[in-house]
């Protein structure tokens, strides 16, 4: 169930994808509705994880795997925020 959750919810970003869907939905919407990946990769590891019943060796390799990318993710973004509030605070001295 967790497995077709997950790829029902898939459909929306397939159709999504396009330019002409980003003119359509608004910037600001199409990537909130694309972030939902995150949430929905989760889904697929968790769903992998719950149908193999002995060997648990590759869901879990997957779920490091999808753990470091979250985690290169989120220092890339803070990465970013630290270069744009150092870019703001060099312009308002200059």
């Amino acid at each position: 169930m967790l497995g077709f959750a997950a790829f029902v919810l898939l459909i929306p970003l397939a159709i999504t994808s396009t330019n002409k869907m980003v003119k359509r939905l608004g910037a600001r919407r199409w990537l909130w509705l694309h972030r939902s990946i995150y949430v929905l990769s989760a889904l697929a590891v968790a769903h992998f994880w719950w149908l193999v019943k002995k060997d648990i060796t590759e869901p879990f390799s997957f779920a490091v795997l999808l753990a470091a990318l979250f985690v290169i993710r989120l220092l890339y973004l803070l990465h970013q925020q630290r270069q744009a509030s150092s870019a703001s605070v060099g312009s308002q001295t200059a």
